[in-house]
């Protein structure tokens, strides 16, 4: 991926986070949605409100691909061969978007000490398999069941786990 292009994508957390800590509207969760994610998903400006069930204090929900089998724990095998889980919708109370933020900081410092960098769904997979943040899973490769769990019309996840350091 060309630089300018990462640096606009891995921006997204600190831009969350911005609005976590500016809240004007006094909200008790934030939503990022990339505007494809939303095409794709199907909402529209006739579309209901958004009513996204929350997540656990100090966590982040995020989408996750199922086409990809497993996670490599390997950075460099991550940049050959993809990542599970998603950046287009990123979601939390104030303290996860928060903390969130801070541990994609620390995770592009990690590649970046080894001259690397990748996009957002490499850095999340980095911040997993630390092991110490709490990242709750859905099943992003069904637009339709995002979009009902969007809309509150669903109200269970498919996935929720928090990463190993094994």
């Amino acid at each position: 991926w060309p630089l300018k292009d990462l640096l606009l994508w891995n921006s997204k957390p600190e831009l969350l986070a911005c609005a976590a800590q500016w809240d004007p509207f006094h909200s008790n969760s934030f939503l990022w949605m990339d505007v494809e994610a939303a095409e794709d998903i199907g909402f529209s400006e006739t579309s209901a409100t958004l009513a996204p069930p929350s997540c656990r204090s100090w966590s982040l929900c995020l989408g996750r691909n199922a086409s990809f089998p497993q996670d490599f724990r390997s950075r460099h095998t991550r940049m050959n061969h993809g990542a599970s889980p998603d950046g287009d919708l990123l979601l939390g109370g104030r303290e996860g978007v928060l903390l969130f933020a801070l541990w994609f900081q620390w995770a592009i410092s990690k590649y970046l000490a080894e001259g690397l960098i990748d996009a957002v769904p490499g850095i999340i997979a980095e911040i997993w398999w630390h092991g110490s943040f709490h990242l709750e899973y859905f099943d992003y490769s069904h637009r339709s069941h995002v979009r009902r769990w969007m809309l509150g019309k669903s109200g269970s996840r498919d996935e929720s786990r928090a990463g190993t350091a094994d």
